[in-house]
């Protein structure tokens, strides 16, 4: 097989009409809302796979938790995948997949069957399509690269705001089978046709990044040549503090967007109100990708990393002390809009720390510490609900978490930068 970056390129120049650049982040914004739509709609399935398949809290959890470990697991292996072959046979690899598995799991009559089949859908899904996206809108875009990040990733935020609630209505009309029906023919379609439009090279199209010819000294630094290898990167100090400060943060931020649905159901309030929340929560999401597209290429990426898991801290302590409509659905803006900021720095910060040589493998590298976080976070909170009837203790270790990962991320800030 004759590998895509060894084709010959043309000689770089500015392009006119729309900047492919964009259509590459159009693309990825796409993947993204459809892969992780489909998994953070889980909360919207919650009470229906424990009614289907007779299952506890802490059971059901861990369906969810296994197949984001996997997610994010199979992150390093995507991401070598997408720096040799490209992104778009990688991603489109995981949409068809994620389609597949989740048509068997809508027949399923056993858990096993189920849980096996909607693991594999999600696991390889998510972890093919997240790592080679983020990764391919990096090396076209340089002085906007915070702002490109920020509309890529915002895909997350409106699937998160928009698949919950469309869940909800396909469960109430044909039941949760018909709904991940629908859900898989949207991964086959629509998520593979948008991974057909990605591409991680601007000068294989004969294009500067930022469309901007000025910018040909940052060519180099944006592609496959300047920057660390893998094995470069995982022998330094930052590689560590990065992966560990993002594992510790979503070990606890996985917890309210697995379980905040259940929470609110034990206030007394309805199952349409708890997804309600989580689609709250892509709107927070939404507003912190979007504030952080605007203001992210002025500011110091790693400060702002460090206060904004200091903001998680605090918003997760809150959550202990929230009741009632309205105290819940501030919790969830305010816990989106930060959620949703994390997210859209951390392929940033990847970039500045490491280079654009490997950048796609060394993302998935660092992202094996959220598969251990995933893993953890919702299934042990589910489990802790279980023994005592509350979420009091969950809800606080989250907490403690995120203030150990500012810690990490405040001994980041004197790191060199590589691209």
């Amino acid at each position: 097989m004759t590998l895509h970056r060894n084709k010959p390129a043309p000689a770089p120049s500015r392009q006119d009409g729309v900047f492919y650049g964009l259509i590459v982040v159009a693309a990825a914004h796409v993947v993204l809302l459809v892969s992780f739509g489909v998994l953070y709609s889980y909360g919207a399935f919650f009470e229906s796979l424990q009614k289907e398949f007779h299952i506890d809290r802490g059971a059901t959890s861990l369906i969810f938790s296994v197949a984001s470990f996997g997610y994010f697991g199979l992150g390093v292996f995507a991401g070598t995948m997408a720096d040799r072959f490209g992104p778009r046979l990688t991603v489109a690899a995981g949409m068809a997949c994620m389609g597949a598995g989740l048509l068997v799991s809508s027949y399923a009559t056993t858990l096993p069957v189920m849980a096996a089949s909607y693991i594999v859908a999600m696991a390889v899904g998510v972890g093919f399509t997240y790592v080679p996206s983020v990764a391919a809108v990096q090396p076209w875009f340089v002085r906007r690269r915070g702002m490109a990040s920020g509309l890529t990733v915002s895909g997350i935020g409106v699937g998160t705001l928009l698949l919950p609630m469309i869940a909800g209505w396909l469960i109430v009309a044909g039941g949760w089978r018909d709904a991940f029906r629908v859900f898989a023919l949207c991964a086959l379609v629509v998520g593979v046709g948008a991974a057909l439009f990605l591409d991680n090279s601007p000068a294989r199209r004969g294009l500067f990044p930022d469309n901007d010819p000025a910018g040909a000294a940052a060519l180099g630094a944006s592609q496959a040549g300047p920057g660390m290898t893998l094995g470069e990167a995982m022998r330094t100090r930052a590689f560590w503090l990065f992966a560990v400060a993002l594992g510790l943060n979503t070990a606890g931020m996985s917890v309210p967007l697995v379980h905040l649905a259940p929470y609110a159901r034990d206030q007394g309030l309805s199952e349409a109100t708890g997804v309600m929340l989580i689609g709250l929560v892509g709107v927070g999401s939404l507003v912190g990708r979007f504030a952080l597209a605007g203001i992210g290429d002025k500011l110091n990426r790693r400060n702002a990393l460090a206060a904004l898991l200091a903001g998680m801290a605090l918003v997760e302590f809150v959550w202990l002390f929230s009741s009632g409509k309205v105290m819940l659905s501030v919790f969830a803006l305010a816990f989106g809009v930060i959620y949703g900021s994390i997210i859209a720095l951390n392929p940033t910060i990847a970039m500045e720390l490491f280079g654009g040589r490997s950048l796609a493998g060394i993302i998935g590298a660092i992202y094996m510490f959220n598969a251990l976080g995933v893993l953890l976070g919702p299934s042990l909170a589910g489990y802790a609900f279980d023994a005592s009837g509350s979420y009091a203790v969950p809800i606080l270790a989250s907490a403690l978490l995120q203030v150990v990962a500012m810690a990490c991320a405040l001994s980041l800030r004197k790191a060199p930068a590589h691209g």
